[in-house]
């Protein structure tokens, strides 16, 4: 747990009956982790509904004059995030706080999503496209090999990528989670070769070919289950 301390200015805004208090804050109290985003804010109230948050699938919970986000995507940097609730006399708050953070992924299941988008992609994962994909593998609509499978066949990853020892590297990093030593992708950079060359098949669909044999690694089926997703 880390906890920092630095100038975060953000505004609140109290509406009761017709009176408005706008009151500007500094040098507040926040700690960040990386799937959840602390701040401290004195007067909070502890009894309060019509919580709202502008990002989405996101919770937020108002507790010991803190304001906690949680549901957040690792590795982001989170601006003009909006937050209103509600008390219960009536009064309306109005958060809106720039420069909310999250730190790497250290849970597994955090961790093989985004771990597939900076091998797979060679990018960190977009707030959206985290939450479609972990949610799916979360409620078992999609298993691990599908979403692997669904990284590799992407536009984004057949583009980046040119050279075959390029995709072979990207996409053994993509499945194992490691760079291959040089022995691994001499073999299945050979074999990629056979698929296309002497075989006829279109790159993208060897690429699919070898998924399914390097799905099969006991190394691949150990980082599923750690997540904790279906592994096919």
């Amino acid at each position: 747990m880390k906890v920092y301390k630095f100038l975060a200015s953000f505004t609140v805004i109290v509406l009761f009956v017709s009176l408005f208090f706008n009151t500007n804050v500094h040098a507040i109290i926040n700690r960040y982790f990386e799937d959840t985003f602390e701040v401290s804010v004195p007067g909070l109230p502890s009894k309060y509904s019509n919580v709202f948050c502008n990002l989405e699938d996101v919770s937020v919970e108002i507790k010991e004059d803190k304001i906690v986000i949680l549901n957040l995507v690792p590795d982001q940097v989170y601006h003009n995030v909006e937050i209103t609730f509600t008390d219960d006399i009536g009064r309306k708050y109005e958060f809106n706080f720039d420069n909310v953070i999250t730190s790497l992924p250290k849970k597994a299941n955090n961790k093989f999503v985004y771990d597939a988008y900076l091998n797979g992609l060679g990018r960190k994962p977009d707030h959206t496209g985290f939450k479609y994909w972990f949610g799916r593998l979360s409620s078992g609509t999609i298993t691990a090999v599908d979403f692997i499978n669904e990284m590799v066949s992407s536009d984004e990853f057949n583009s980046n990528y040119s050279m075959s020892i390029e995709k072979i590297k990207a996409l053994y990093k993509t499945v194992v989670g490691r760079e291959a030593d040089e022995e691994g992708l001499g073999f299945w950079l050979s074999e990629f070769n056979i698929l296309v060359e002497q075989n006829g098949i279109k790159s993208s669909n060897a690429i699919l070919e070898l998924v399914k044999r390097m799905v099969s690694e006991n190394e691949f089926i150990s980082i599923v289950e750690e997540a904790g997703f279906i592994y096919n």
